[in-house]
């Protein structure tokens, strides 16, 4: 009981109290990256970060894993196919992203 009446008297002092990390500080926005295969089917992969992405087509997903010291630098990330009809494993060719 004594808790209770404790922590609902704490509760206006703990919702006035400063955050001890600085919210405003914000993480700089990726630029996308794109990919292709060195196949005759040329999927195009626009990527926005790290993760499974579908290509334009809908064939296949490529995994991006983009290098932390550098985010922005395309040709650092490490690219290659996941899954679907393309071959497991091929690796992504930096490209030009196409005009939106």
């Amino acid at each position: 009981m004594f808790f209770c009446t404790a922590f609902l008297a704490l509760l206006p002092v703990l919702a006035l109290a400063a955050p001890s990390v600085d919210v405003s500080a914000r993480q700089d926005e990726l630029q996308p990256c794109c990919f292709t295969l060195d196949n005759i089917n040329k999927p195009t992969f626009i990527t926005t970060g790290d993760g499974d992405f579908l290509d334009t087509q809908k064939w296949c997903f490529l995994n991006v894993k983009r290098d932390p010291t550098d985010p922005n630098n395309c040709s650092k990330a490490e690219a290659k196919i996941s899954s679907g009809y393309c071959t497991q494993g091929d690796k992504g060719v930096v490209i030009d992203c196409p005009a939106e």
